[in-house]
């Protein structure tokens, strides 16, 4: 314990020096690749009753519609889609690369900065840049075993549910079949559980992940071989690896519960102007999806960079542990 601590005050020290890691591990965050337990995802006015036109349904939904471009996406839908889909697949590929250039720039530098020289944007960068692929595949190793059963799971989950609701009447004028409906429920609670197993396993590929990224940026590995830098001083050093993963969660959700406070302050006064027509329902929106974002970039960046430096004192302190000749 008194070992962690040490490492504790090492890495708080070299974040506070080196303010460079701060807009690093803000253009991570940005990206959506901050490495924090913060959120911007705020919905508190997502069930708010509004101004209604006919039939009972709020005006700007009678209003949307009726647009031309509404009419002719719910007539052909798939050419939309597929846009829709070529842009999120893009978005995320890009956002992958230069999440993985932040992490190894931030890595490079926190590295630097702990053997006592002095760390400097460029080669941040520079290492950064040319570790990105190898972070890339490795990332993408790692969550491909999440992505797949999520995958699987969701996508029966979805056939039971189409033959639970085409059961009913008013597709098919049938009574609701009872082993359909039990097996949709059924189905409810069993991703409950599901869910919660993904979790656990996202947070063990996670901590292997932490490690064996900075084997990649460290010693220069390759993604298969960082994989397996990375399990093998994870397993000889299980007990310091989950106890900076506690340290980690808890600080993450201290600042992410503190940070959103101001927000949850934004949104009562959102909800009574929603809910009484008052003008300035969009400023107190505006307010708060602004607030939510520099949150989000801003508190989620810095402490992305305070956990890239404690997790890269942690893996110098796990190579200085072994033996030589390892």
């Amino acid at each position: 314990m008194n070992n962690f601590i040490d490492l504790l005050k090492r890495a708080g020290s070299l974040w506070w020096r080196v303010k460079l890691l701060w807009p690093l591990g803000m253009l991570a965050a940005l990206v959506g690749y901050g490495d924090s337990a913060i959120s911007g995802n705020f919905n508190s006015a997502q069930n708010l009753r509004s101004d209604t036109g006919s039939g009972g349904m709020p005006l700007w939904l009678t209003e949307l519609a009726a647009s031309p471009l509404v009419r002719d996406v719910l007539h052909n839908p798939w050419p939309y889609l597929l846009g829709l889909l070529a842009l999120l697949v893009g978005w995320a590929l890009l956002a992958a690369m230069v999440g993985a250039l932040a992490h190894g720039a931030l890595i490079r530098v926190a590295d630097v900065a702990d053997q006592g020289y002095t760390a400097n944007l460029s080669d941040g960068l520079r290492v950064g840049a040319a570790r990105a692929l190898p972070l890339f595949l490795l990332n993408l190793i790692l969550a491909l075993p999440v992505i797949i059963i999520m995958s699987l799971v969701l996508g029966g989950f979805a056939l039971i549910f189409v033959r639970s609701v085409t059961s009913f009447s008013a597709f098919d004028g049938a009574t609701p079949s009872g082993p359909l409906i039990a097996s949709l429920f059924g189905a409810i609670f069993c991703l409950i559980g599901v869910f919660l197993l993904l979790a656990l396993l996202a947070a063990l590929l996670g901590l292997w992940a932490r490690v064996a990224q900075r084997a990649c940026v460290v010693e220069g590995l390759g993604p298969v071989a960082s994989l397996g830098r990375g399990w093998h001083l994870m397993r000889r050093n299980l007990g310091l690896t989950l106890l900076t993963w506690l340290f980690q969660a808890l600080l993450g959700g201290v600042i992410g519960f503190v940070l959103a406070l101001p927000a949850l302050a934004l949104s009562f006064p959102l909800i009574f102007a929603v809910s009484e027509g008052r003008a300035n329902v969009v400023g107190l929106f505006i307010a708060l999806i602004g607030y939510a974002f520099v949150a989000s970039v801003v508190g989620g960046g810095i402490l992305t960079a305070f956990n890239a430096t404690l997790w890269t004192v942690i893996y110098r302190a796990f190579c200085a542990r072994e033996p030589s000749g390892e």
